[in-house]
């Protein structure tokens, strides 16, 4: 197995719990974080030839699953005490219906 590339934005500034809520299904998502407060983001899938089901990316690095589906934003907004970010839709977004993860760190 090859190198892992690590990437960061920059410094982390601050860490706390919040509520990571999703819902939705078949690549149709609505994520808020601490009740859309922090974060809302809404994503839907990039249909491959068949105008019917997303795009796959196999073969993954990744400890929860090697399949994700290809999906694009229609909105993303984040806020906290120093900066508010507002991105375009149509960014990358990622999914699988059938990983789950729950409870504390």
């Amino acid at each position: 197995m090859g190198p892992r590339l690590h990437r960061r934005a920059g410094p982390i500034e601050a860490v706390k719990a919040v509520k990571i809520a999703i819902t939705g299904s078949g690549g149709n998502y609505h994520v808020t974080v601490d009740d859309g407060k922090v974060m809302t983001y809404d994503i839907e899938p990039v249909l491959g030839g068949d105008g019917q089901t997303a795009l796959t990316h196999g073969n993954t690095h990744n400890a929860i699953t090697r399949t994700f589906y290809q999906a694009k934003s229609r909105t993303l907004t984040y806020r906290d005490d120093l900066r508010t970010i507002d991105l375009a839709p149509g960014r990358n977004g990622y999914f699988h219906d059938h990983a789950e993860s729950s409870g504390s760190i």
